[in-house]
């Protein structure tokens, strides 16, 4: 009888002692979405249609990152590096932030210019985990002085370990003439278009590589094109996919067609050229429903 009461009485101190819970509220803070980067980023009128797109694509649109976001490939960084004890700069990169005065006209171009030219479901899949707005990238050439004394080569964007750059964020962008937006959409694209090769998301095909001997001796430029060989230092299967499809997203169709072109008969000796252009612009049309011609062609 004396147990029963001490557990009685042990059991009437436990409760006791419960704490009763305090009632759940919903955070008004920002949402951490991968590591540093939160949404919304700020408070401005596209702030609100960067989360819509992050919720439509699973992809942060960010204008404010880190350097580490832009240079740092897992282990090694792409950054232009300046040696003070030698006074020379190491080749490298270098990038500038969109300006936030011109996001929403930026914003508005990667729309027109780029996602347009894909289905929805395919962007959802495919697009990297980042799209970084900048102002200008460049790479900047090594030699003796500072970065900014160096030559620079300039870039409409860029594809980095888990994300897409993107620049046009300045006061140009207000001023583009429609070839210019043009100029801007294909490289990107190619670039775009190019990665997903490389990473085995869209195949090279046989009936594509089928259509040229590789082991053919080219000992003219003739003979090479003749096999359907646009570049020759490209004249294996998969440099070859490779050549034709920079040259399908980025070349229009007069310049395909006139004297020099790829498929000019002066060139296209055999038609080779044509009927590899056709296969590959049939094989994105009907697998992916990405016309390569409008990308190239449209203003």
């Amino acid at each position: 009888m004396n147990l029963c009461i001490a557990v009685f009485l042990l059991m009437l101190s436990v409760a006791g002692c419960v704490k009763k819970e305090e009632a759940i509220t919903p955070k008004t803070d920002p949402v951490q979405v991968y590591g540093d980067h939160t949404l919304p980023q700020g408070d401005h009128e596209y702030d609100t249609e960067l989360v819509a797109l992050y919720k439509k694509y699973n992809t942060l649109i960010l204008y404010k990152y880190l350097p580490k976001d832009v240079y740092w490939n897992v282990n090694n960084s792409i950054e232009v590096f300046y040696d003070e004890n030698t006074n020379r700069t190491v080749a490298g990169y270098q990038y500038t932030p969109a300006e936030e005065a011109y996001i929403r006209p930026q914003l508005n171009l990667l729309k027109e210019q780029v996602f347009k030219y894909f289905p929805d479901e395919f962007l959802k899949k495919n697009l990297p985990r980042k799209i970084l707005l900048m102002d200008k990238f460049f790479y900047v050439y090594g030699g003796t002085g500072r970065p900014e004394q160096q030559s620079k080569f300039p870039y409409a964007g860029t594809l980095g370990f888990d994300y897409l750059g993107i620049t046009g964020g300045n006061a140009g962008i207000t001023g583009m003439t429609p070839e210019q937006k043009r100029a801007w959409r294909v490289e990107i694209i190619a670039a775009f278009l190019q990665k997903l090769t490389n990473d085995g998301v869209i195949p090279r095909i046989s009936a594509f590589t089928a259509l040229t001997n590789y082991s053919l001796a080219m000992p003219t430029n003739e003979a090479m094109y003749g096999n359907g060989i646009i570049i020759w230092a490209y004249r294996t299967p998969n440099y070859d996919w490779d050549a034709y499809l920079k040259m399908l997203t980025t070349t229009t169709d007069a310049a395909l067609n006139a004297p020099g072109g790829f498929w000019n008969p002066g060139i296209d000796n055999k038609g080779t050229i044509r009927k590899k252009s056709d296969v590959m612009i049939n094989y994105y049309k009907t697998k992916y429903n990405i016309d390569l011609r409008a990308i190239a062609n449209d203003l």
